[in-house]
């Protein structure tokens, strides 16, 4: 749901980041100094770019640069390919720790100055929707084209005053429904204010019902409509209503409050029935349509951010970021926060991550994959699980596996590992004598990856304990005389 970040002001330590990404110092061409006055060379992380701008100081013994970043979360996701599919929270969620530990930033201090809420849907007809729209909040649309692989792919875009609205074909058979907040304040008070907030599920909520709101204020036309096979009436407000400077109605454009009011409601009357005539027109793929598969994509978003599997990595993640926040210049992370590769979180992988040509197991979509073709991330059947980055297959246990056995791997290979882990714990916990320590102080020096294992099998720790125990005191060994 989230794809373009914007910060104007990043908390990073400046001499560890400068030495971490290699930025270029300027120096004089004259004598060979270093350029304290001029900004550094930016940078490009997986298309994230990071920028600098000189402080105004004549103190050089402090930090000498503030840093600006701004970039697609999903074309991180995508190791900075492109961001033309949709990423699931966890997928996102992985993309931000990327960016979050490799760049050293501290994402609790850095603000959010804008960012862009996103869906992508399946659709044949995506010029249809796009030139399809007469108007947002009152405002006539920008109609532009962008070129994709030798493509003119169909761009709309309407700038309202604190926020953008943009549809447009990232590829082929999509459309992609995009509101860019430019000024925070469009989110109200309740809102995401911090790097390490966009993944809250507290504010999911908030950010689902802007999306949805902002497609259910557009005007819609649909221009194959033949008005000789309306009536009068319909045809009349037709052809009115598919000019965008019939629904402004301007107080300034009326000499008394009276008639402003009472063609203020004339109006509100009138687009109900337009709208009624409009979806009774339109042939094929009509704008409901895209507001449904934009609200199932949503919907099912929101959902994985509630499972304990989310909330356990998003635990995991949050502890990672305040230790390379507190130690910007650590080398590694310590081992027992160490995340699994993203590859072995989802049980339904196979068939939807690219492999070498010669494997059997393609990406869909490819030649010689084994998977259903219609079975992706668009259909309402499938959960929202779809990843593009390379996977050893020999590390996913592909090796071992007969092409007969391609549907028994997600529920059953896939969890092996975690499931090993899960019985270690449980081993542990019920062994002869027990475990004389609190759950709770166990809890906190498990690894990530026993973690997961028990968030995937959605177990704790008191489920897994089958022994149980009066008292944690042991008994003396010899009795007082």
């Amino acid at each position: 749901m989230m794809d373009g970040i914007e910060s104007n002001h990043i908390a990073v330590n400046e001499s560890d980041l400068i030495q971490r990404l290699n930025m270029s110092l300027l120096f004089s061409p004259t004598y060979g100094d270093v350029r304290h006055d001029l900004s550094l060379a930016p940078y490009n992380y997986k298309g994230m770019h990071i920028s600098s701008r000189r402080r105004n100081q004549s103190n050089l013994d402090s930090d000498q640069h503030w840093f600006q970043m701004r970039g697609s979360l999903i074309k991180v996701a995508n190791n900075g390919l492109h961001n033309c599919d949709p990423k699931d929270p966890i997928q996102l969620l992985y993309a931000l720790d990327d960016l979050i530990t490799n760049v050293r930033l501290d994402p609790f201090k850095t603000p959010l100055n804008g960012f862009e809420l996103s869906a992508t849907v399946r659709l044949t007809d995506a010029e249809q929707i796009c030139s399809g729209i007469v108007s947002y909040l009152n405002i006539p649309p920008s109609h532009k084209t962008i070129h994709r692989d030798s493509l003119d792919l169909p761009y709309v875009e309407i700038e309202a005053k604190q926020h953008k609205l943009k549809l447009y074909a990232p590829q082929p058979d999509t459309l992609r429904i995009e509101v860019k907040i430019d000024k925070m304040q469009f989110l109200g008070a309740d809102r995401p204010r911090t790097l390490a907030d966009l993944v809250q599920p507290r504010f999911t909520a908030l950010l689902v019902s802007k999306l949805l709101s902002a497609l259910d204020k557009i005007i819609w036309k649909y221009s194959p409509t033949d008005v000789s096979r309306l009536t009068q009436e319909e045809s009349q407000l037709y052809l009115l209503g598919r000019v965008s400077e019939y629904w402004q109605v301007i107080r300034r454009n009326f000499t008394t409050e009276s008639e402003f009011k009472r063609v203020e409601k004339q109006r509100s009357r009138e687009r109900k029935r337009y709208n009624e005539l409009v979806r009774r027109l339109w042939q094929g793929e009509s704008p409901e349509t895209v507001r449904q598969r934009t609200y199932v994509q949503l919907k099912r978003y929101e959902e994985i951010m509630r499972t304990p599997l989310y909330q356990t990595l998003l635990n995991i993640c949050y502890q990672r970021w305040r230790y390379v926040g507190n130690l910007p210049g650590v080398v590694r992370l310590p081992k027992h926060l160490k995340l699994p590769d993203l590859s072995e979180i989802y049980p339904l992988y196979l068939g939807k991550f690219p492999t070498p040509s010669e494997s059997p197991y393609c990406y869909i979509g490819q030649p010689g994959s084994s998977v259903d073709q219609t079975a992706n991330l668009f259909s309402e059947n499938t959960p929202l699980f779809q990843v593009n980055e390379v996977i050893d297959p020999a590390r996913m246990c592909l090796r071992s596996l007969k092409q007969t056995q391609l549907n028994k791997f997600p529920k059953s290979q896939a969890r092996c590992g975690f499931t090993n882990y899960s019985t270690h714990v449980k081993k542990v916990l019920n062994s002869p004598g027990g475990l004389n320590y609190p759950l709770d102080e166990v809890e906190r020096i498990l690894s990530a990856t026993t973690k997961i294992s028990l968030a995937y099998a959605s177990q704790s720790l008191n489920n897994l304990r089958i022994i149980t125990y009066s008292s944690l005191n042991a008994l003396p060994l010899f009795s007082a005389a």
